[in-house]
């Protein structure tokens, strides 16, 4: 606990944070960056044995969607596989938007450090200093660490309270929703991945922002990162070019569609190949929020918590054979009906790789570890998973 009150401090006093770096206009020249305008361009850049992996899945396990594979400033393979809509045959391309599921967490967490930095969320202090709405017997011994870091206690999801009617839902009427569940364990006790946590948490954005968590999103990130394809999905405005969503049924693949308006702030995103890129990268300059914010982020402990720092994973990576030692790679992936995301980055390599699909039952995981044994120059299977990557 010691360690997170100093960082805390630190972002503070730093004067030089991301959000000073956004207001200042630091980064409204980012599409100019040689590297971004490569990324966001229509050209396709091809990896032999990397296309021919990849095309592969197309037939063997349905795989249709985007990979981008970028090693420092130079795209080790950029190319799109599908269709975004089977039934009337059109055919994926780098506009094709895709919704993120979980990985949406990541940019709520951003946006949280952010109100961190502006001295107006003390990550310690209760959660009901901004959610007094919250019940009694939820709130008690809840923080907004424990909120990012899944230890809140909090049921896993919303099942138990209602049937998912099809139907836009308010932010007022979700947090009535929480208010009827029961929590599990005590807070602090145990990792466990809750839907409710992040929701509570764009509910705190919006008390503290005075704005709804749309509004800020757009304000804070999409905006000012010029992520023009990335949104918030709605459920009777969806975004312009979304793929459709598809999964396996009773054998059979069918088109599916998830209920965005209870994903609140956990699932509710959808995004490009392009823009997610031009994202982390900001990210991982610092231009988003400060470095203090950043080591919160990726801080994610041990095992056991999930390995789960603030909308983060993070754990050891395989590097080259000549490197004893591990990198660090930071990664979230997203599931949801019809879609599934996948967003690594590998410190010590500057190795990105994004998968977008609109397919949900691929091993996303699986498939990113052989891409990037294939970019080292490894067969697949030739060295085995020892991190679990």
């Amino acid at each position: 606990m010691l360690i997170f009150r100093v960082m805390i401090f630190l972002l503070v006093v730093n004067t030089v944070s991301g959000q000073t770096f956004l207001r200042t206009g630091g980064i409204k020249n980012i599409r100019s960056i040689d590297i971004i305008k490569q990324v966001n361009s229509t050209q396709e850049i091809l990896h032999d044995q990397i296309h021919q992996y990849l095309s592969s899945l197309v037939d063997t396990s349905n795989f249709q969607g985007v990979a981008l594979i970028v090693k420092r400033n130079t795209i080790i393979h950029k190319s799109v596989y599908g269709k975004r809509n089977r039934e009337e045959n059109i055919p994926i391309d780098f506009n094709t938007q895709y919704l993120l599921g979980s990985l949406s967490k990541s940019f709520v967490s951003i946006a949280i450090m952010q109100l961190v930095e502006a001295g107006k969320l003390n990550l310690f202090a209760p959660v009901v200093n901004y959610l007094p709405e919250l019940k009694e017997d939820l709130a008690k011994g809840l923080t907004v660490h424990l909120l990012l870091k899944h230890q809140s206690g909090l049921a896993i999801n919303l099942d138990s309270v209602t049937k998912y009617q099809l139907m836009e839902i308010s932010p007022k009427e979700l947090l009535a929703l929480i208010n009827k569940t029961k929590r599990r364990v005590e807070p602090g006790m145990k990792f466990e991945i809750s839907s409710l946590n992040f929701m509570l948490l764009g509910l705190i954005i919006e008390k503290l922002s005075g704005k709804n968590y749309e509004e800020y999103m757009k304000e804070h990130l999409f905006t000012p990162l010029q992520l023009s394809s990335t949104g918030i999905s709605h459920l009777f405005s969806p975004a312009p070019h979304k793929a459709n969503g598809y999964r396996l049924v009773d054998g059979k693949v069918r088109r599916i569609e998830d209920l965005i308006s209870y994903s609140f702030a956990t699932a509710d995103m959808y995004s490009t190949v392009g823009d997610l890129f031009t994202w982390g990268y900001a990210l991982q300059h610092g231009w988003i929020v400060s470095n203090q914010s950043k080591d919160l982020l990726f801080d994610g402990g041990v095992k056991e918590n999930g390995n789960y720092g603030y909308g983060f994973r993070t754990q050891s990576y395989m590097r080259y054979d000549m490197f004893t030692d591990p990198g660090k790679l930071i990664r979230h992936g997203g599931v949801m009906n019809g879609f599934c995301a996948n967003y690594h980055y590998y410190d010590k390599d500057d190795l990105t790789i994004i998968l977008l699909n609109n397919y949900r039952n691929l091993r996303i995981l699986d498939i990113t570890f052989k891409l990037k044994e294939l970019v080292y120059g490894y067969a697949i299977g030739q060295r085995k998973n020892t991190y679990d990557e």
